[in-house]
């Protein structure tokens, strides 16, 4: 405001020559400041990279600029404004310029706040799970500001905020499946993390590939023809990462279900299956101590080359565990506690190889199980006339008692077998029933 005593009658003030001149100096003061702060306002870059960044952008754009417009509705201001537009022109100009954008500001805070719980969700949802649910609404809800907004309506504003989203979808990714700690997680914990990951980062190019033909079909509005090369190559890139390190935790997963504490118990070889074991966590050292980002595609060929060298010693291992599944029946201890085991193995995910060979060891188990059987009918022979009683038994009661023991000996095992038919209708099989 000018210092000087305004009568606030327009024909009064206007004829009085100081007044006008302080007028005029005022407003081009005010002028000057607008004009800086418009400059000032529309060069300032946003701070961060995720798609709140944007949000948070124009709000303090719509902030600021709506402060200065309300101080134009002040009825004083609006009052020297006018006497001095009635002389001068100037401040017209600055005037459209500061209303257009103050309206722009407001409009895009408008409509992206419909967005903003979803870009919440992306960089504070719980689970990739919780994100995936959130895409395709979102997409939906970008639909409708292209399709209905004044400002992002066009690529310049529309591409640069889907970067973002993609930016924030990928940092996620990053930040949760960090190989250096991954492979200390349970491998189902690995892959349950690992798919989730991908399903969102495959989610976020269906719904937007859904949308836009969405778009194409309502014929409402300008197609969606943005760079899918940015918008859609890193995310592409770390689901396929991802997928490999799901692989990856997978051929851990079936390893260990083989080699466990039920294979311990009926090979009795507990040593060398640790060694094994051990082997076997030993695959994905170099990954927990990656010396790059794993999923930069610049390393792209560093990566192939590591999965290579982690498949050929895989093949290795399986080499070695068949060797020593081939040992270790040779010498079963109980042949009750291989057919659990081998059961077990036909109904849960291993690998194949080693399964297979696994599996071959049916005869090695029904052999052991004959042994079973004549050893428990030779002591029985041997014993029957004078059966070894428990101390305070009576002769009768005691007689009854050892022998029901001998018959629950091998009871368990022949029911067992007897429910693989199958197996049991082989020739061996056969020979064992007689």
């Amino acid at each position: 405001m000018p210092d000087v005593v305004l009568s606030g009658k327009p024909h009064i003030d206007m004829a009085d020559e100081n007044i006008m001149k302080a007028i005029h100096e005022a407003v081009h003061v005010f002028q000057h400041q607008v004009d800086t702060l418009l400059e000032e306002t529309l060069s300032k870059p946003r701070t961060g990279d995720g798609p709140l960044a944007e949000i948070k952008y124009w709000k303090e754009r719509d902030r600021v600029l709506s402060g200065v417009v309300d101080q134009l509705h002040d009825p004083k201001i609006k009052y020297v404004l006018d006497l001095h537009l009635k002389i001068e022109m100037d401040f017209e100009f600055t005037k459209k310029d500061l209303i257009k954008y103050a309206v722009e500001a407001h409009d895009n805070v408008r409509f992206l706040s419909t967005l903003e719980r979803h870009f919440r969700n992306i960089k504070y949802g719980t689970t990739f799970q919780t994100v995936t649910e959130s895409l395709a609404p979102m997409m939906n809800a970008m639909r409708m500001i292209w399709i209905i907004s004044r400002h992002y309506n066009t690529d310049e504003l529309m591409v640069p905020l889907m970067s973002r989203i993609a930016w924030e979808l990928c940092e996620r990714v990053a930040r949760v499946v960090n190989v250096t700690t991954l492979f200390k997680l349970e491998p189902s914990t690995i892959k349950k993390i690992t798919s989730s990951a991908v399903t969102m980062l495959d989610t976020w190019k269906s719904a937007y590939l859904f949308i836009r033909a969405k778009i194409e079909t309502s014929g409402r509005g300008v197609r969606w023809e943005f760079d899918r090369k940015k918008l859609f190559d890193r995310s592409e890139y770390m689901a396929t990462i991802c997928r490999d390190l799901h692989d990856i935790a997978q051929v851990i997963e079936e390893f260990l279900n083989i080699f466990s504490q039920e294979l311990k118990n009926v090979t009795g070889d507990a040593g060398r299956i640790d060694e094994v074991v051990d082997q076997v966590y030993e695959l994905v050292e170099p990954i927990s101590q990656l010396p790059y980002d794993a999923f930069s595609p610049l390393r792209a060929s560093s990566w192939n080359s590591l999965k290579t060298k982690f498949y050929k010693r895989v093949t290795e291992i399986e080499q070695t565990a068949k060797l020593f599944i081939d040992d270790s029946f040779q010498s079963l201890r109980s042949s009750e506690g291989a057919f659990e085991l081998l059961m077990k193995l036909k109904s849960i995910k291993s690998r194949e190889s080693v399964n297979q060979k696994m599996q071959s060891k049916f005869r090695n188990v029904i052999m052991q199980f004959n042994k079973e059987i004549d050893t428990t009918s030779s002591i029985f022979m041997e014993s029957k006339a004078k059966p070894p009683l428990f101390r305070n038994y009576p002769p009768v009661s005691g007689c009854i008692y050892w022998e029901r023991f001998m018959v629950y000996r091998i009871k368990d095992s022949i029911i067992r077998f007897q429910s693989m038919h199958e197996m049991m209708s082989s020739d061996l099989g056969k020979m064992v029933q007689k």
